[in-house]
């Protein structure tokens, strides 16, 4: 099995039984796709984190710097939105499970205004 097919598995294992479904709708939405597709062409297919570009399809993510979850007015905000490779993807959302740990929406707002992209990229790349 391609590492492709086992990611693309396991995505849909993900969008199906763990995420939420409201988000999933979102992240399944033709509006989601096209501005998903629109922040890689502007950041020409290079993470925004390590600087890496890739040629290939599915190795970049379009993030949310505030996540989803805690700002949903944010969702299709462009200056909310930057391009991560898997690997910078996978610490930044570790980086929201230590720092979004609140019940608090109020509380979560509040994080967010300390943890902006840069403050983001300077965390990930101490911890990758």
């Amino acid at each position: 099995m391609s590492a492709y097919t086992r990611r693309h598995r396991d995505q849909s294992y993900y969008n199906k039984y763990k995420r939420d479904p409201i988000a999933n709708a979102f992240y399944q939405s033709q509006v989601w796709e096209h501005m998903s597709a629109r922040v890689k062409a502007e950041s020409y297919n290079t993470c925004a984190i390590c600087g890496h570009t890739y040629d290939q399809p599915g190795k970049l993510i379009t993030d949310h710097i505030v996540p989803l979850r805690v700002d949903k007015r944010k969702r299709l905000d462009r200056d909310n939105l930057w391009c991560l490779c898997q690997e910078d993807h996978y610490w930044k959302t570790k980086l929201e499970s230590q720092v979004y740990q609140s019940e608090s929406l109020i509380e979560n707002l509040d994080t967010a205004k300390r943890w902006d992209a840069n403050e983001c990229k300077k965390w990930v790349l101490e911890h990758s």
